[in-house]
């Protein structure tokens, strides 16, 4: 009989534990995301004695086994509840879509040869185990690569699980496929120059597949008319990178325009930005790279299972109108960058999303639809903003989770304008079922600070946000009504983790006079809306 060790080795991160402590909080059904990490299984009898609650490696509560048996081959080790799923005792890597839940069969042997995963790549464990914050089971998947022929090296790449006791889908990989698109173009080169002939020779309907390889793209930006689906081999295998510094506003390392009237897909792409290479203060000052740009109205553009990180300005951008689609299963990290000197400010937004910027009217108030840009099942961390919106524009954004960081936590995680620059403000967004933290535990961030708009928030989580939602305008200052400002916003059923004497609704002193309880906000549910279809339709 092999028994785990007594010794605890180390905590895998702040985050992963901010992330988990949220379990305790209630029993509604949320999928819980460690985001992306990079955790190494020892090869030894012991190997990694994963808590998926707390994050940690230790010998008490311990979740997650895996190990190397006698001969040093990857195994993993049943112990009452916890274990892998498995058919007769044969540990089975998930597929896309497969749930693991109740009815799942899982191993029963005290060690389970792990032959599948031995072979060597990226595979997906189906796990069972017990919650100790919650005292229920709990069903979720890790994502691990192996290294034939053995498994070893082996790493956990992330992990997720459903907190209520409730099944889970294993997502979608990111794979190509053709059912909607042809024809197919499969390219062996990612450089800028091969990927931009590709785009400019493709016919609509293309599917442009990237190869597995790493592609530095300098200072270059690539374009491209929409009716193009752009995939990579997997954003654990294709990256696109700018090294080089970039001057001028916005300067987007790719771009698909919608003018024509025709949709895009992107997947399976690492994006990262220059801010590891652009080091100069002075070179700082005026750098403002971003990653992906879809202009011009997008209608049914999908963007998933893609990462964005440490752009200066933005790592996706959707602009223009009319406009709809949806964003999912994505990461967006450390997007922020501070400009010190001429510049005087801080950039560095996951998600951007821009109507028409112009000084036209506001459009009108619409909840619960389709026709918005909408962004699920997303992980966001260490970015200025996660979510920024303006000039009439509308967005969903729900069963994600955003991380406000030390350096980038005083600004809000979900934000909208109201009217600036003789532009109209942001028209709506639609906040629900998100969970919002803060990594280390003893910070206090900004969550949901909206300046313009109208919307809804309701059954988010909040942990060390000390409201649930930061009313405000632009300026207040002149006659009531303001351009732009708010004046439906529905508030309820948030949960927060905080000083019971801090607001539900914050509205700075100088905005009351404009942003009046029961008049331009409401502390309930607004009368017949109903949340859009979740998944998204297009998904």
């Amino acid at each position: 009989m092999r028994f785990p060790s007594k010794s605890l080795r180390f905590t895998i991160s702040t985050l992963a534990s901010s992330i988990l402590a949220l379990v305790a909080l209630n029993a509604e059904a949320l999928v819980l995301d460690s985001g992306p990490m990079h955790l190494d299984i020892p090869v030894t009898t012991d190997g990694l004695y994963l808590n998926l609650v707390t994050g940690e490696d230790a010998n008490d509560g311990w979740d997650f086994n895996p190990y190397a048996d006698a001969e040093g081959s990857l195994s993993f080790y049943e112990m009452g509840v916890s274990s892998v799923v498995a058919i007769n005792n044969d540990p089975t890597a998930m597929g896309e879509a497969e749930v693991i839940g109740p009815s799942s069969t899982f191993g029963t042997a005290d060690g389970l040869l792990a032959a599948q995963f031995r072979g060597g790549g990226i595979h997906v464990v189906g796990v069972r185990f017990l919650n100790e914050e919650r005292g229920i089971t709990n069903y979720g998947y890790v994502e691990i690569q192996t290294t034939k022929p053995t498994g070893f090296p082996a790493t956990v790449l992330r992990y997720a699980f459903e907190s209520s006791g409730a099944a889970i889908a294993v997502p979608g990989d990111s794979r190509i496929f053709t059912d909607d698109f042809e024809p197919v173009v499969i390219l062996t080169d990612c450089s800028a120059s091969v990927v931009q002939t590709a785009l400019n020779t493709a016919s609509a309907g293309t599917t442009i597949q990237l190869p597995a390889k790493d592609c530095d793209w300098g200072s270059s930006e690539v374009k491209g008319n929409a009716g193009i689906k752009l995939v990579g081999t997997g954003r654990d295998a294709t990256t696109i990178r700018r090294s080089a510094l970039v001057q001028g506003d916005e300067t987007f390392l790719l771009e698909f325009d919608c003018s024509n009237g025709k949709t895009v897909e992107l997947s399976g792409i690492n994006f990262i930005g220059n801010d590891d290479t652009i080091q100069s203060v002075d070179e700082r000052d005026n750098d403002k790279d971003s990653g992906l740009l879809l202009s011009n109205g997008c209608i049914d553009f999908k963007v998933h299972d893609t990462t964005f990180s440490k752009f200066s300005n933005s790592g996706l951008s959707i602009n223009g109108a009319p406009q709809r689609g949806v964003v999912y299963r994505s990461d967006f990290l450390s997007n922020y960058k501070c400009q010190p000197h001429g510049a005087g400010h801080c950039y560095g937004y996951g998600v951007v999303v821009y109507g028409k910027c112009s000084s036209d009217a506001w459009p009108p108030l619409t909840l619960g639809t389709r026709d918005a840009v909408f962004i699920e099942d997303s992980f966001f961390h260490d970015n200025r903003h996660d979510v920024a919106s303006n000039c009439g524009s509308r967005y969903v954004a729900r069963h994600n989770t955003l991380v406000a960081t030390d350096r980038a936590g005083d600004y809000g995680r979900l934000d909208a304008h109201g009217l600036s620059d003789g532009l109209t403000g942001s028209r709506s967004w639609e906040i629900y079922r998100n969970t919002l933290l803060t990594g280390p535990r003893s910070h206090t961030s900004d969550g949901i600070a909206t300046r313009g708009g109208d919307g809804v928030v309701f059954e988010n989580r909040l942990l060390m946000i000390p409201y649930e939602i930061d009313l405000s305008n632009e300026q207040c200052v002149g006659t009531y009504p303001l351009p732009s400002q708010t004046r439906e916003a529905y508030i309820w059923n948030n949960e927060r983790e905080t000083n019971p004497n801090d607001p539900g609704v914050r509205v700075s002193t100088a905005c009351q006079p404009y942003l009046q309880p029961n008049r331009d906000y409401f502390e309930h549910a607004p009368a017949n809306y109903v949340p859009f279809a979740y998944p998204h339709p297009l998904r």
